[in-house]
């Protein structure tokens, strides 16, 4: 079983193209805190947070971070929704 204290090593250690974060994470984990805690170990780490609030609804995961590599994606969403946010 992952575990959101085993995030930091992970990204440290491997090569991760994309970091998926649904904004309801298991044993209520604050999303935005793994997104910063992510961003501060790679800060070009690409992050996409699927949800199923509005888009307009969900805030920047970092606050007001520079953060360019993030993306929202509203759920349900389709293969080529979610490429075209890969690809941005």
């Amino acid at each position: 079983k992952f575990r959101y204290q085993q995030m930091p090593g992970v990204i440290k250690e491997k090569d991760v193209d994309l970091v998926i974060l649904d904004i309801h994470l298991l044993g209520n984990i604050p999303t935005n805190d793994l997104a910063r805690e992510i961003v501060r170990i790679e800060p070009s780490q690409k992050i996409i947070i699927p949800t199923t609030y509005p888009c307009s609804y969900v805030s920047h995961p970092l606050g007001n971070s520079k953060l360019k590599n993030y993306g929202i994606l509203q759920k349900p969403f389709r293969l080529s929704e979610l490429l075209k946010v890969i690809n941005q």
